[in-house]
């Protein structure tokens, strides 16, 4: 720790307005630091000067914010204004091996980082957008190619970055990535989640089921969670599964910065007692590593550490939104009611999801609402407390929470993780079950969030959020989820009043609000007729439950110019769509934009765009009308979510 870099992750520029810049960053020291920006070449500068929350040991998380330095009252970050900043410590270490070099954040022919103020005009605003970043993806990074055509097409500067969601792969972690998390675990968190051997010793993952773990420890061996992470809960047997709040942490810390990446990466370890669960091929199914798999990922690795350097310059000089999806948890994170009883009924599958959203919570969400966690007494302000570290063995924020609070449930009540999830005895066949029964600010965290025109944007930006607020209409497979209760969707995104809808709207919805033809009506379905096909069938489309898919459409009509970007798929598309209603004089317009992946290149990507291609020659994928109701009564609505009677004719498409 005294000899690692004082900034162990970033800068960020997060979120910008027209009075206000937020820069998040992680540090190895927590000495006050002051944030300084100022328009480029100016002397006039605002300054910002914070003590950075402790996070571990030696980890420590900052999120400072200043008001504008330009126009009439010298409180803007006006139009055309390019603005530079930098953090600075008065009593950081002298080496200066450990000190910032800013030439390390900045675009080429800059001495240091900077952005832009937000257009005046719709017409001039630039976005860059997508989303599944996968650390052991295949191929080149998205994000380093924004950087790239940045430096490349300076006219073509993004204003805004939007990441929406699976900016990190808590289910998919390649062994070399975990090893080299435990080792930050352990020697700059000092959150052990674990355990001894020792009667009494061991903690909430400690010695779980068929779960190997290295000799003399309760620490699973690398490769050997397979089993265990399907026994809590999880939809995946993943060899190596985020578990703990400090492999949470690390994740972030190294799927965005290359400071703690060793250099070259481990090599396999032949020996079958050591760190690692060797595979065993004549086991059903294979689970653990060998030599192969080892060298293929560290191959993927590299290709991720070689081109951090321009991911760490495009965020250190864009301001950047994001919102979760699924794989910030683990992958399908509340698919449906199934998935989430098997996961908030056992306590180790809780705890993996708690310790997901309060990463997200304080890596993530802290820049998009800095607001929030500068009031006294907030949800965000309680939660942060809760995280801040302290020199106990048996530290762990839910425990320190339950103190704070004197309730042994209050952080998940603060990050909105349900308390339990009813039996199918006790589930309400009528209503169905929310997972979350109330977004209020004042008790509990919101994760979705708006911006528009007091803000200094030329447009109404809504970021929805679809994982939290769900809505569980059965307890069978069949039952497909609502990606967002209609209670809910109208406290994210209400109705417009006045002249609001004269405004155009981006809406950022994880999934597409509008899937493929070819996939949701044609595809899935054969693949459903399969063996065990329900499970595997994929259906986290807003499409899937019909009340609330209709809800949003109406929404999308009563703002009438909306755009709408979603990513999830790993393959891109767009849609336009028409919503039209007797009572309106003029039918709604909506574009949707589905970003590819930023790094998960995929063989059905390929597969996916031959038949994409295919299928628009022959006319199956084409245009299509469909007629629902304005107004439905709870009768009627339970009654559209029940299969049809034998020898039903229903008009659908056409």
């Amino acid at each position: 720790p005294n000899t690692l870099p004082v900034i162990l992750c970033r800068p960020i520029v997060r979120r910008l307005t027209r009075n206000q810049v937020s820069v998040w960053v992680a540090l190895s020291v927590g000495d006050p630091i002051t944030l300084h920006v100022r328009r480029q070449n100016d002397a006039g500068e605002q300054t910002d000067t914070v003590t950075p929350t402790r996070i571990g040991r030696h980890v420590f998380l900052a999120v400072m914010t200043v008001n504008g330095v330009d126009g009439a009252t010298n409180d803007q970050f006006v139009t055309g204004g390019l603005y530079e900043y930098w953090i600075d410590s008065p009593t950081w270490p002298a080496d200066p091996a450990r000190r910032p070099n800013w030439a390390d954040f900045t675009l080429p022919g800059e001495l240091l980082p900077t952005f832009m103020g937000l257009p005046g005009s719709l017409d001039d605003i630039i976005l860059f957008h997508g989303s599944c970043r996968r650390a052991k993806g295949d191929r080149r990074d998205g994000l380093a190619e924004g950087y790239r055509r940045m430096v490349h097409e300076p006219a073509q500067r993004p204003h805004l970055l939007i990441l929406s969601g699976d900016q990190i792969y808590a289910d998919e972690v390649s062994s070399t990535h975990m090893l080299v998390l435990r080792g930050i675990a352990d020697d700059l968190f000092g959150i052990d989640e674990f355990g001894g051997i020792q009667p009494g010793t061991e903690k909430v993952f400690n010695g779980l089921g068929n779960c190997p773990v290295i000799p003399g420890t309760g620490t699973p061996k690398i490769a050997g969670r397979s089993e265990r992470s399907l026994e809590i809960g999880m939809t995946v047997a993943e060899k190596d599964h985020l578990w703990t709040l400090a492999e949470f942490y690390g994740t972030y810390l190294t799927v965005w910065s290359d400071v703690l990446w060793p250099d070259p990466l481990p090599a396999w370890d032949p020996s079958e007692t050591g760190l690692v669960r060797h595979k065993d091929p004549a086991a059903s199914p294979s689970y653990g590593a060998d030599e192969h798999d080892w060298n293929m990922e560290n191959f993927k690795l590299d290709n991720l550490v070689d081109t951090m350097p321009q991911v760490r310059k495009l965020l250190a000089n864009t301001p950047t939104l994001m919102v979760f999806d699924d794989h910030e948890a683990t992958d399908d994170w509340n698919l449906d009611y199934l998935v989430s009883k098997g996961v908030y009924n056992n306590p180790q599958g809780s705890r993996v999801i708690t310790n997901a959203l309060l990463a997200y919570l304080l890596f993530q969400h802290w820049g998009n609402r800095p607001d929030r966690f500068q009031q006294a007494n907030s949800p965000e302000a309680k939660a942060l407390a809760a995280a801040t570290w302290q020199n106990d063995p048996d530290f762990h924020p839910v425990d320190r929470a339950a103190a704070l609070f004197n309730d042994p449930l209050a952080l998940g009540s603060l990050l909105g993780v349900p308390p339990s999830v009813p039996s199918e005895a006790n589930f309400d066949q009528v209503n169905g079950f929310d997972l979350r029964s109330n977004l209020d600010p004042a008790v509990t965290i919101r994760y979705d969030f708006r911006l528009g025109a007091a803000d200094g944007y030329p447009f109404n930006l809504v970021i929805l959020d679809e994982r939290t607020a769900r809505h569980m209409p059965g307890t069978t497979r069949q039952d497909r989820p609502g990606r967002v209760a209609n209670w809910a969707l109208d406290l994210m995104w209400p109705a417009p009043q006045g002249n609001e809808a004269d405004t155009p709207t981006v809406l950022i919805a994880p999934a597409p609000v509008l899937g493929l033809h070819v996939i949701e009506h044609i595809l899935q379905p054969i693949f459903a007729l399969q063996e065990g096909g329900e499970r595997k069938r994929e259906y986290e489309g807003w499409s899937g439950h019909t009340p609330t898919f209709e809800y949003l459409l109406e929404r999308i009509s009563q703002w009438r110019r909306v755009v709408i970007l979603s990513g999830d798929v790993h393959f891109g598309y767009t849609h336009t769509l028409t919503y039209s209603k007797p009572a309106n004089a003029s039918p709604a317009m909506a574009v949707q934009f589905v970003a590819s992946s930023f790094k998960y290149v995929m063989a059905n990507t390929l597969k996916l765009h031959v038949l994409g291609d295919l299928t628009q020659k022959l006319g199956v994928v084409r245009r299509r009308t469909f007629f629902g109701y304005s107004q439905l009564t709870g009768q009627q609505a339970a009654l559209l979510q029940s299969p049809p009677a034998s020898g039903s004719r229903l008009a659908y498409d056409s």
